[in-house]
C-alpha cells in the first residue's frame, strides 16, 4: 500500500484494499470489476455536475493546452481566473463584491478563519477570535475546520491548535435531538435559547464575526 487514504484507518486498508473507481458518466461510477454504482455524494461534493462532463473536458482540454496553471500570489494572476471572479461577483448580492479562491472545502474554512482573525486583529479587537460551531457539523480536514468539525474522529488524538477558540451548540436537529413530545416550533426556541446563554456566559466580546 504506497497510499494513505483520508478517514481510513490504515491497518484496515492494509488488509482490505479500497474499492477501486476506474471510471465515471453522468451520476455514475464504476469500479475495476466492472459493478456500477450511483455515485450519491458527487465525487464528495466536487463533480456536481457529474462525470465525463462533456463541455467540462472540452473546456478543460482549451485551456490546458493554453495555461495549465498559474497563481495569484504577490501581484499576478491568471486572466481566466480574473473573468472567473467577476462572474461569480456578478452573481453576489450587495455589499459582497470580492471572492478568495481556494483549493478545497477545508482551505476555504482555513482561510475564512485567518481572515476574521486579521479583520478583529485591525480593529484592535483581538480577544474576539472565538467561533460557534454545531454539534455534528462538518467543515473540513485541516487545523481551524476540523478543530470546527464537531465530530471526535476529524479532531480526538490530533492535537488541533484551535479547539480551544471554538464553542459548541446544539444542532438544529428535530428528528433526532427532540425531547419527547417536544414540537419543531418548542425545539427551535430551546435551541436558540441554548445558543444565546452560550454566547452571554463566553462573552460577545469574544466571539467573531459581528456587526461592525
Amino acid at each position: 500500500m504506497a497510499q494513505l487514504y483520508p478517514f481510513t484507518d490504515p491497518i484496515e486498508a492494509d488488509r482490505s484494499a479500497p474499492m477501486r473507481v476506474i471510471a465515471g458518466h453522468g451520476c455514475h461510477v464504476t469500479d475495476e470489476s466492472g459493478v456500477t454504482y450511483l455515485d450519491a455524494v458527487a465525487g464528495l461534493w466536487c463533480a456536481s455536475l457529474g462525470f465525463a462532463d462533456e463541455r467540462l473536458r472540452a473546456a478543460a482540454v482549451r485551456q490546458m493546452e493554453t495555461l495549465s496553471y498559474y497563481h495569484s500570489f504577490m501581484g499576478r494572476t491568471a486572466e481566466v481566473t480574473e473573468r472567473l471572479a467577476e462572474r461569480l461577483v456578478s452573481h453576489l448580492p450587495a455589499p459582497l463584491s470580492h471572492v478568495f479562491f481556494g483549493c478545497t472545502g477545508s482551505d476555504a474554512v482555513d482561510s475564512a478563519v485567518k481572515v476574521a482573525r486579521f479583520y478583529q486583529n485591525a480593529r484592535g479587537r483581538t480577544a474576539k477570535k472565538r467561533i460557534v460551531a454545531r454539534e455534528g457539523g462538518y467543515h473540513g480536514s485541516g487545523i481551524a475546520s476540523a478543530s470546527l468539525t464537531s465530530m471526535s474522529y476529524c479532531h480526538d488524538g490530533f492535537d488541533l491548535a484551535d479547539e480551544n477558540g471554538v464553542l459548541r451548540t446544539g444542532r438544529p436537529h428535530h428528528f433526532r435531538d427532540a425531547h419527547p413530545g417536544e414540537s419543531e416550533r418548542a425545539f427551535s426556541a430551546r435551541r436558540a435559547e441554548e445558543l444565546d446563554a452560550m454566547i452571554r456566559a463566553a462573552g460577545p466580546e469574544t466571539l467573531t464575526p459581528s456587526p461592525a
